[in-house]
């Protein structure tokens, strides 16, 4: 009975072991919070400014504008897919940002 016992209990530490190692752990954002809020305020704008814009000249100026915004935040295109990716799996995080973004707007005067 008592070899039984100690198996079990060797059994469920090991297990309790095993789910706590297999706990999947958010990995960080490449960007802070502040650097996020304007890659994503930067990219908004951009596709604004190509709303009356068709074509082959709307592609055209999407890469300029996309190439500049790298340039002003010193990142690439694959940073900023993953970075768009991750925040549409973290809704909480995107809500907070753009939250925080649409104060901040909303604060700039007309």
């Amino acid at each position: 009975m008592e070899a039984t016992m100690v198996k079990s209990l060797v059994l469920f530490v090991l297990t309790i072991v095993l789910l706590i190692g297999c706990e999947e752990k958010a990995e960080p954002y490449d960007f802070s919070d502040e650097e996020i809020k304007t890659i994503l305020a930067d990219i908004h704008t951009s596709e604004a400014a190509l709303q009356s814009v068709f074509g082959i000249r709307k592609d055209s100026l999407r890469q300029i504008y996309m190439n500049d915004i790298y340039k002003i935040h010193h990142t690439d295109s694959l940073k900023i897919v993953r970075l768009l990716n991750k925040l549409r799996e973290d809704p909480e995080k995107i809500e907070i940002v753009y939250q925080q973004l649409l104060e901040e707007m909303s604060a700039i005067p007309d």
